[in-house]
């Protein structure tokens, strides 16, 4: 029966919740997470407990018929048998999400983009788990010749619009793989917040920055200590390198007891008489 990667699950929560929809397409059903996640987190999170209340219309594709149990009818409204190449372009309808939940690996290249080319018209979201890299290579699998992986992606190959978001992970073996997220029209503003973040979503990622190093000559004229632009009439560097009594007490007589290590001695302050 048909799994992935767990570590992309939070981010993908997070794009559902905000999504809100309410007609899902999940394309490669395997086991069945992500008609499941949907459910608990699209229906049940928005008040929705009860099975007879949940709203969402859930359908799904699946090549392999064998990686259906009777479990699957609890969270999908309908499970069409077949290969989704075939299939997507004779479904009906408009959806708010299409999900491929590490699947597009699983086509061609060029099948996979005609895929994506075919959900983002017919989807306002699309939501793609990948591999990335050629360190996935995968043949069959329990007797499933569609586990076979006949293609490898980059985060190139999401790197234009219709991107607005996008996540990178490591699996277990610390190989990396993707989430992205595309829309022709973001209707829910996703490039901005996700359901419970305000801003960027943080997740791995690499920061960038520009930095003008001509910068670094200004700030040495606010502040130069030791160089050509120190001004020693209104700031000092002073080090004291004399040893120094560890402890120092003052008593309200102005005695000062002074220590040092085998003896301690009282001196009568002197200010008085002066």
């Amino acid at each position: 029966m048909g799994t992935s990667n767990w570590q992309q699950i939070p981010f993908c929560v997070e794009l559902l919740m905000k999504i809100e929809p309410e007609r899902v397409l999940d394309v490669g059903v395997g086991f069945g997470r992500w008609g499941i996640i949907v459910r608990e987190f699209c229906d049940v999170w928005f008040a929705r407990v009860p099975q007879n209340e949940w709203a969402v219309h859930v359908e799904g594709i699946e090549a392999f018929e064998q990686n259906l149990a009777s479990y699957h009818k609890d969270f999908y409204d309908v499970i069409h048998i077949g290969d989704a190449a075939k299939l997507m372009d004779r479904l009906e309808g408009q959806w708010d999400v299409v999900i491929f939940g590490d699947v597009i690996e699983h086509f061609t290249k060029d099948e996979g983009r005609r895929l994506l080319d075919l959900a983002l018209e017919r989807s306002r979201y699309v939501i793609v788990n990948v591999p990335l890299g050629e360190q996935w290579e995968q043949e069959d699998k329990y007797g499933n010749e569609y586990e076979r992986h006949l293609a490898s992606w980059d985060l190139d190959d999401f790197a234009v619009p219709p991107l607005v978001r996008r996540a990178v992970f490591r699996d277990f073996a610390g190989r990396p793989h993707a989430t992205v997220c595309l829309s022709r029209t973001d209707p829910k503003s996703l490039r901005t917040s996700l359901f419970s973040r305000a801003g960027e979503w943080a997740g791995p990622a690499i920061l960038t920055a520009d930095i003008d190093l001509n910068e670094i000559t200004e700030g040495k004229y606010d502040l130069d200590v030791v160089g050509h632009y120190a001004r020693p009439d209104i700031f000092q560097l002073h080090v004291d390198e004399r040893p120094k009594q560890p402890v120092t007490v003052e008593t309200s007589e102005s005695a000062k007891i002074e220590s040092t290590p085998g003896r301690i001695e009282a001196t009568q302050s002197t200010r008085a008489a002066n």
